[in-house]
């Protein structure tokens, strides 16, 4: 396994973990609303 594909499993590893992150927030903000959520967005 050279470098470059080392880098790819990196950075999927990365987008995983941002995505569960963004998915909790999202499901959290969900439970308050998400009038809320899009009120927050856009300030």
């Amino acid at each position: 396994m050279d470098g470059c594909e080392q880098e790819k499993i990196m950075y999927s590893i990365g987008l995983v973990h941002v995505w569960s992150l963004a998915r909790v927030k999202w499901l959290g903000y969900n439970k308050v609303g998400i009038v809320t959520f899009l009120r927050e967005s856009i300030t």
